[in-house]
């Protein structure tokens, strides 16, 4: 049976032509290798240049017209179409997938948590524009910590004077919260979250609002519930604190001694348990105090003698998962709780040592339910021994605003001199936080 050739050439099909002239159209250009041809008894089309291996594999092979033999094809540095792969390539295609996910998975995750930084300073700069809007118009800073029972030097304990309010509270009507603010009545004993309390319908709807600003989209917040003699239910988190001591104890020697009484938190803020004393008898103490207090003093911005842009006004705090039945109570990151609106230098940021923290057995411990966040851990002093550090899911340190409401990233890596002297507004330290 007498070959019959055909080729496809610019969408136009040629032939029937023989073997010998095809080879020679091919040979002078007139069909390009990649054109497709096909032999009459042929059921496929092939690619022009498989016509030379026909030729090739007739001359020296007896095979039925229109096969190729395999060894003809591979002396010929060619290799015959076939369909599908191999095991083997398989496995490749999947290793070499692998090792490209491997090698981008890292480079999305940094993307991402740069993202959930920038996102974090912006919350922080926006506090820190709220403590410069109310210092503007009360001509002073926020108090960190404040009892309603102050204006009577808490000399009468009443439903009217029990209350204590935070810095937390007073900056949300310049954080559009107005309506929240609203809502907050720290005033009775309705509205003081502490053991035992009613807590009003209304001071309870703000507890359990998440307030975005507040938070640090590195970490994930756990509501915070309890189900014994705390009466929280469904409260929300935070993750940023006020700088309430560069020293330790986050109630200084000069806080109302009347109202500390008044609360039970007067400890051993004027003894030499408190960092920041060096004799109780006479009281003398280290230079150097916060823009935030327990309330004693008013902060004003011409006191921050070291400068609105060498002091830290508030870092991040990682917050707890803690709750259900204990009587234990970690309170890192709550804003509407004394433990949860403060932290001081007495750490560097992320150090690794136990948070100190004030109970009523020395050497108690809690253990968090959060990764990477340390126990807490009680020490001598009583309520003042509040210590504890700035922490972060940021890697390598954390975020903090400056009384100027200037952001910047502290290194876990600073020393911890320099991180006291960035806490305090008027140690007369010299440095910079970068």
């Amino acid at each position: 049976m007498r070959s019959e050739w055909f080729y496809r050439h610019d969408g136009r099909v040629y032939g029937p032509v023989s073997l010998k002239d095809l080879r020679a159209a091919l040979a002078l250009g007139f069909v390009r290798p990649n054109d497709v041809v096909r032999e009459r008894i042929m059921g496929d089309w092939q690619a022009a240049y498989l016509v030379m291996l026909v030729s090739t594999a007739c001359r020296s092979h007896a095979e039925t017209p229109g096969t190729v033999p395999q060894e003809s094809v591979s002396g010929l540095g060619f290799k015959a179409p076939r369909s599908g792969f191999t095991l083997v390539e398989l496995l490749v295609v999947i290793a070499i997938i692998a090792t490209l996910i491997g090698m981008l998975l890292p480079a999305v995750q940094g993307a991402r948590e740069a993202s959930r930084s920038i996102s974090c300073k912006n919350n922080l700069r926006q506090v820190g524009i709220a403590v410069a809007a109310y210092t503007d118009g009360k001509k002073k800073f926020p108090t960190g910590l404040g009892f309603q029972g102050e204006r009577t030097n808490c000399s009468v304990k009443t439903t009217d004077t029990n209350g204590r309010y935070y810095w937390t509270y007073l900056i949300m009507p310049y954080l559009d919260l107005g309506n929240l603010h609203a809502l907050l009545d720290p005033r009775t004993s309705q509205g003081h979250l502490l053991l035992g309390d009613a807590i009003a319908a209304d001071m309870t709807k703000v507890c359990q609002t998440t307030i975005g600003v507040y938070g640090c989209p590195s970490d994930e917040h756990v509501l915070f519930t309890t189900d014994n003699a705390w009466k929280w239910d469904r409260f929300t988190r935070s993750n940023y604190v006020g700088c309430f001591s560069p020293h330790g104890f986050c109630i200084e020697p000069e806080a109302n001694v009347a109202c500390l009484r008044m609360h039970s938190m007067n400890g051993g803020q004027g003894t030499t348990a408190n960092p920041t004393v060096l004799t109780s008898s006479p009281l003398t103490t280290k230079p150097g105090r916060s823009v935030f207090n327990v309330f004693g003093v008013d902060r004003t911005p011409a006191k921050v003698r070291d400068g609105l842009s060498k002091t830290v006004l508030a870092s991040e705090v990682i917050s707890s998962g803690g709750g259900g039945t204990s009587r234990y109570c970690d309170g890192r990151g709550t804003w509407w709780l004394d433990h949860g609106v403060m932290y001081s230098h007495y750490l560097p940021p992320n150090a690794p040592q136990n948070d100190p923290y004030h109970g009523d057995n020395i050497g108690e411990t809690a253990e968090s339910l959060k990764p990477g966040l340390v126990m807490t851990q009680t020490v001598p002093g009583g309520w003042p021994a509040v210590m504890n550090a700035a922490r972060s899911y940021h890697p390598g340190g954390v975020n903090a605003v400056l009384c100027d409401g200037s952001v910047r990233f502290v290194e876990d890596m600073i020393s911890s001199n320099v991180w006291t002297a960035f806490g305090s507004m008027d140690g007369g330290e010299v440095g910079d936080p970068n």
